[in-house]
């Protein structure tokens, strides 16, 4: 069974490797007879080259007529002229007897013309992958500068190449690097254009032109013909001609459509992807209604996925009665060969959709039509756009035609309506006929089209344009129309589209009159009323509310006593242009109330006209804006406050992210049109049901935020805005440890004051003088005490402030410590404690002195308090130090502070430099908590670090490093 298994599955050898090994096997034999001949050598290897050149010709050829690019056209063409030179170069090698008399210059000569033309034909085709030439141009262009060069070269107008006894001239060798250069540069080409390439062709091209290259930097290094370079020249030839065989001629003929063909594949692959990615559904299916390709975007119009469908026939799809509909329309379809579209709705699982269908016979190999082409677009929300266009267009018609007040759109070329309501003829007293043949701008309907014509100029030039006018009816009465008009463009064309309405009655009733002059007396604007002169000659109880001015103080004066004296100028303007007749609209300016303050006002400026539409006087209407400006500056400057805000800002409604900046995109791992996060959910549906603003605080991403969720009135999403506060908390948490811990510590030494302050006061009668001196000792004790706390306290606060200022300034370590020793030494000797300084009086660093004591002082003191009597003190400075406590390798000093006291418990040695922590071995000893914290702040306060090591029994050692600051 073993062996059965065996010779069921032979070991295969890559063909790949066999033809390598007949190649290097061939350069072998070929070696040998170079030991035996040279010239036999030499002969092989050039034929070698000339036959594969010769069927890279015949290769390129035959093959130009399938080709869209010159680049194998023109390798094909000059390989058989290369392949000539070349050939020539062979019989005249020295030794060959056939062009005695010329030497071996004639052969090199022959030799470095082939080489130019191969490296030149090279680039000529690598800039010519994208072009297509004739080849009869080519077969000419190519004869012609073959026979020229050999001419040249037989009459010996061509450089000499090679002298002998002397070598290769300087013209030969700088020839061969300017061919390598030539190579070179086509190499690279080729690489930029490699999609062009099939993969095999292209990498043995750049084997062979880099074989190539060698071959041509071998052939500058020999003297003598018959040398050892020369020999490894023809070696790397035959390897350069190998290779070009191989990407050329063997894959030309096993696969030439890998060859000749790759933009067709290339498109092919292209056409698949456009048809898998397309917004419309494709399918493709034969006679018998069977599915042969169908998309993506067909397959979910189905309800699934392409290889759901392929292969399935229409009946596996549709219920029968569709299948035979489509089955028996398809087959007419594709025998008639005509193509159609048409528009279908199919009742699908998902709902109703609607498709535009074109349907194409497809001819097979044959010329026959055996398949169909369907492409569906899917126009369901088009057909409903439209239907909602049309609902539209009836609701505009029913308004149009409903209207009070007469419509009409106007063609400004030939100033007639090509649309209006009956409401406008009943006005005119004209039919529906006779209207619509009429001019509007006519002395028959208008009374001055001069004026009009202006309005409409203006509506043009500014968008729109309210104003009276007076039409004349059929019968010749005067009627007084108020016009709203407006520009329009329909199909590209501009329209005026106007509303008439007829107040001819309100001018004439009393009543109007007495209306108006209420609305005018009670409107919260400023309604003034002025001469052409500009003096006031009425003032509502809106203007006394705006300019704080009563109707007495004001009417009689002129209008310039409200306008500042830099705005003065804007009076006189606006009262020219009303005396034209002209209005001035929504005009922004500045006016001066009663007491000097200045107010924003928008106004309203017509020319009052009498009967005859003469300008009498000035009507304005004046609305304070000055909170509305106020407000749109904010507006404007909190228009760029969400995106730039550092803290989150979110807008949700009860489904979905609406708005979010980048920080609350990052904070809640969310985007817009995202579901709402998790963690907000359940505080803005609160917010939204009660309509309540809502805040609390959230820990996410090891921050803390309190967040703010604002319902916005009418609308059904809120607003939520977010803050860190993170460092706040962290504030207070530290703030109420200081607070619990100082009332903690400053609770023992004021019991110990209060209990020996009443003893001394209630029994001094019965102290003895030691008793005396013992409780005047301890309450000078905790004096000092509470007097280190509050100076700690104090240091704390400022740096925790960042009110902490350091004086930068050189110093003397040394100085500094010896000092702090001279002024310790009593407490020192109490102990018999011998100190131990090592540190380099030139060693001076950049810093506050002042804290840098503070520091040095902190670390002595407790090596005093914390050592055993008889004891020693190590300092020691080691400058340029670098290792563990310097990982940052920056220059600077470490202070290594050693004592052999009773040390510090292991499981203390975390907390050692927290706030007022102190060991567990240490509490009979006094002191604050704080002086560890304080030194390890100011030195990060000067860019170092603090150590500690220490060994419970045997002592602590505190480690400082400081670096070298300039």
């Amino acid at each position: 069974m073993l062996e059965e298994n065996n010779r069921a599955t032979p070991y295969k050898v890559n063909p790949e490797i066999i033809e390598i090994s007949i190649l290097f096997l061939v350069i072998f034999l070929v070696f040998f007879t170079s030991l035996y001949n040279y010239l036999l050598f030499h002969s092989i290897v050039e034929l070698f080259s000339i036959v594969i050149a010769g069927g890279v010709f015949l290769v390129g050829w035959n093959s130009r007529k399938y080709m869209k690019s010159s680049f194998f056209l023109i390798l094909g063409i000059s390989s058989l002229f290369i392949a000539i030179i070349d050939l020539i170069h062979t019989l005249a090698y020295p030794g060959m007897p056939i062009f005695e008399g010329y030497g071996a210059n004639l052969a090199v000569s022959l030799w470095i013309v082939a080489r130019y033309l191969q490296a030149g034909s090279y680039l000529f085709a690598s800039l010519s992958i994208k072009r297509k030439i004739k080849p009869s141009f080519l077969l000419i262009t190519y004869i012609t500068i073959s026979i020229t060069l050999i001419i040249i070269i037989f009459t010996n107008l061509f450089p000499v190449c090679y002298v002998k006894d002397f070598g290769l001239t300087p013209f030969k060798i700088i020839s061969e690097y300017v061919i390598d250069f030539i190579l070179f540069a086509c190499l690279l080409i080729l690489i930029k254009n490699k999609i062009e390439f099939d993969k095999n062709v292209f990498s043995l091209m750049l084997i062979s032109i880099s074989a190539t290259m060698i071959s041509e930097i071998a052939f500058t290094l020999y003297i003598g013909v018959y040398e050892f370079p020369n020999f490894i020249g023809h070696i790397f030839k035959i390897i350069a001609f190998y290779f070009l065989y191989k990407s050329i001629i063997q894959i030309g003929i096993e696969n030439p459509f890998d060859l000749l063909f790759r933009k067709i594949k290339r498109s092919e692959l292209e056409l698949r992807n456009i048809i898998k990615h397309s917004g419309a559904g494709i399918t493709i299916l034969d006679e018998k209604g069977t599915f042969l390709l169908l998309n993506e975007k067909a397959a979910s119009g189905l309800d699934g996925k392409p290889e759901d469908f392929i292969g399935k026939t229409l009946y596996d799809v549709f219920p029968k009665n569709i299948a035979d509909e489509y089955l028996i329309s398809n087959r007419e379809l594709i025998k008639s060969g005509i193509n159609r579209s048409y528009q279908r709705t199919f009742d699908l699982e998902t709902g109703q959709k609607t498709y535009w269908i074109t349907e194409q016979p497809i001819k097979d190999v044959d010329g026959k039509n055996s398949t169909l082409l369907s492409v569906a677009t899917e126009i369901t929300e088009r057909i409903k756009a439209e239907e909602l266009l049309k609902e539209a267009e009836q609701r505009y018609r029913t308004i149009f035609e409903q209207s009070p007040d007469g419509i009409a759109i106007i063609d400004l070329d030939y100033l007639r309506a090509i649309e209006f309501n009956d409401v406008i003829c009943e006005m005119l007293g004209y039919t529906h006929k006779e209207f619509e043949k009429l001019q509007i701008n006519n002395y028959n309907i208008m009374e001055d089209p001069s004026k009009t014509k202006l309005h409409v100029e203006k509506v043009l030039k500014e968008g729109r344009d309210d104003f009276e006018t007076k039409f004349r009816t059929k019968n010749g009465e005067i009627r007084d129309v108020y016009i709203i008009a407006k520009a329009i463009k329909l199909s590209g064309k501009t329209y005026l589209q106007s509303i008439f309405r007829d107040i001819t009655e309100e001018k004439k009733t009393a009543e109007v009159k007495t209306r108006l002059a209420a609305i005018v007396e009670s409107s919260e604007d400023a309604i003034i009323g002025k001469t052409l002169d500009g003096i006031i000659t009425s003032w509502n109880k809106g203007a006394e509310k705006i300019y704080y001015y009563t109707a007495e103080e004001m009417v009689g004066k002129s209008v310039d006593f409200l306008a500042p004296t830099d705005r003065s100028s804007e009076i006189f303007e606006i009262l020219e242009k009303i005396k034209l007749g002209e209005k001035v609209e929504g005009f922004e300016t500045v006016r001066v109330r009663k007491g000097g303050e200045k107010v924003t006002v928008s106004l309203t400026i017509s020319p009052i006209r009498d009967i005859n539409g003469k300008v009498i006087g000035v009507s304005t209407i004046a609305r304070d804006i000055t909170e509305r400006k106020k407000a749109e500056e904010k507006i404007r400057n909190l228009s760029k406050f969400p995106s730039e805000n550092p803290n989150p800002v979110l807008r949700v409604n009860n489904q979905r992210v609406i708005y979010t900046n980048k920080i609350g995109t990052n904070l809640f791992n969310t985007f817009e049109g995202a579901t709402i996060p998790k963690v907000l959910k359940e505080s803005v549906d609160k917010a939204i049901k009660d309509k309540e603003i809502i805040d609390f605080e959230i820990y996410l991403n090891n921050r803390t935020y309190t967040l703010v969720v604002t319902p916005v009135e009418d609308v059904d999403y809120v607003n939520i805005y977010g803050m860190d506060i993170t460092a706040r908390k962290k504030a207070e948490e530290r703030l109420s440890q200081l607070v619990s811990t100082v009332s903690h510590e400053l609770r023992t030494p004021i019991t110990v004051l209060l209990m020996s302050i009443e003893y001394l006061t209630k029994h001094k009668e019965n102290l003895n003088k030691g008793l005396e001196q013992k409780l005047i000792d301890g309450i000078s004790r905790n004096i000092r005490l509470l007097n280190q706390l509050a100076e700690d306290i104090l240091l704390i606060s400022r740096i925790d402030e960042n009110r902490l200022i350091l004086e930068w300034k050189e110093y003397s370590p040394f100085e500094i410590i010896d000092e702090i020793l001279y002024l310790m030494e009593p407490i020192g000797a109490e102990k018999n404690i011998n100190f131990k300084v090592d540190i380099d009086k030139k060693i001076h660093l950049m810093g506050d002195p002042k804290r840098i004591d503070q520091v040095f002082r902190i670390i002595i003191d407790n090596a005093i308090k914390y050592s055993n009597e008889n004891s020693k003190v190590e300092i020691l400075a080691i400058k340029n130090y670098q290792g563990r406590y310097n990982l940052d390798e920056n220059p600077g000093v470490l202070f290594q502070f050693k004592d052999y006291g009773r040390g510090i418990p292991k499981e203390d040695l975390p907390n050692i430099f927290e706030r007022f922590f102190r060991s567990s071995n240490v509490t009979e000893i006094a002191g604050t908590g704080l002086g560890l914290t304080i030194a390890k702040d100011l030195i990060e306060g000067h860019k170092g670090k603090i150590f500690v090591e220490s060994e419970l029994g045997k002592g602590t050692t505190f480690y400082l490093f400081l670096p070298q600051i300039e």
